[in-house]
């Protein structure tokens, strides 16, 4: 949040279905704090639905650089969706897999 408007910010966040609800509401206070507008796919939205800031998401919002204190939120059933999800929306620049599952993060790295 220190510096939105630089090609590698957070522009979308893809969180897995097992955790959505507990890190969305983790994520949430922060957000507040500045203001982030959130842009959601309906599963995300249900879990923020008392977020000031919450918007539901388009397709086209998946793929976009925002620079600024905006970004898109998805849940994903597994990591084979989120793959498919950041093959369809990379920019191919500054991806980044967290996961305590060395494995599966491993095999989003070689993917």
């Amino acid at each position: 949040m220190s510096r939105p408007s630089v090609c590698n910010s957070a522009d979308a966040i893809l969180v897995d279905q097992e955790i959505a609800a507990d890190f969305l509401q983790l994520l949430k206070p922060a957000f507040e704090k500045h203001e982030v507008e959130i842009f959601a796919d309906a599963a995300s939205y249900k879990n923020l639905r008392d977020y000031p800031y919450l918007t539901k998401a388009k397709p086209e919002d998946f793929g976009r650089e925002f620079l600024s204190l905006k970004c898109a939120v998805k849940t994903v059933k597994n990591i084979d969706e989120a793959l498919e999800h950041i093959a369809q929306y990379s920019t191919k620049h500054s991806e980044a897999i967290v996961s305590k599952k060395k494995k599966k993060s491993m095999r989003a790295f070689c993917h």
